[in-house]
């Protein structure tokens, strides 16, 4: 289900992480089809992922830094292809490479999901160290979400990598953050108030969590970071590969 709010979380998330916390960091834009996170971080792309997988030679990291586009945050973005027809050229074996080289580099990669499962969506989550999950207060999202969870069950992905957010976590709509957490069985780690600096943020191309930094969503965004990615330890030392996914 579209309008969770998927690719806001992943773009902020993305700039937080190359920003504020000083990572190599990639976002790769994996909606194939109607994919936004260019737009959403204010760039004009000349350069998609469906030119990287269609250029000739073998994909290393040199070729890679030819086809991303930098932000002013550092991060770095690989977007989806600008028309709907291209995306059946970025194949599960296109990616599952791609998501290799990038690893090579990079501290951190964020992955921005399509909303159902296909061959590209697959090899991402076989490399996914954690799987961050965008609910909404809403019926229609928590039953997909179920559904969801179902399927990640059936291909064996282990529940102990998948995180739950709430997006929208203020709004008074009928349904609480308990009644989600017993719905989906699964607790919530971080839930994501919604402010107005956000839509304005999107029209603006210009991330919340670098926009205004002290609002409440930038914190929710920050306490994210640290959660899937804590400051100190061996765990912080590894590379990761998140992908944030709606259902």
């Amino acid at each position: 289900k579209g309008g969770t709010g998927k690719t806001v979380t992943a773009t902020n998330l993305a700039s937080a992480f190359a920003k504020h916390r000083a990572k190599r960091t990639l976002l790769l834009d994996l909606d194939l089809q109607f994919g936004d996170a260019a737009i959403v971080l204010g760039i004009e792309p000349e350069k998609t992922i469906y030119d990287l997988v269609v250029a000739p030679g073998e994909l290393d990291l040199e070729k890679l830094a030819g086809y991303t586009t930098k932000h002013p945050s550092g991060l770095d973005i690989l977007p989806a292809p600008l028309r709907p027809e291209d995306a059946e050229l970025v194949t599960e074996g296109k990616i599952t490479r791609l998501l290799e080289v990038a690893r090579e580099w990079y501290e951190v990669i964020i992955v921005d999901t399509s909303p159902f499962f296909h061959g590209p969506m697959l090899a991402t989550l076989d490399r996914t160290d954690e799987l961050v999950v965008v609910c909404g207060l809403d019926v229609p999202t928590l039953k997909n979400v179920r559904l969801a969870l179902q399927t990640l069950e059936l291909l064996s992905f282990p529940q102990s990598r998948i995180r739950f957010i709430l997006n929208r976590a203020n709004s008074n709509v009928g349904l609480k953050k308990r009644e989600v957490e017993e719905a989906l069985k699964a607790e919530i780690s971080v839930e994501v108030p919604s402010e107005r600096t956000v839509p304005l943020s999107v029209n603006r191309g210009n991330p919340a969590v670098l926009a205004e930094p002290g609002a409440d969503f930038s914190r929710s965004i920050m306490q994210l970071t640290k959660a899937v990615l804590p400051a100190q330890g061996k765990q912080a030392r590894k590379r990761r590969g998140l992908s944030l996914s709606r259902s």
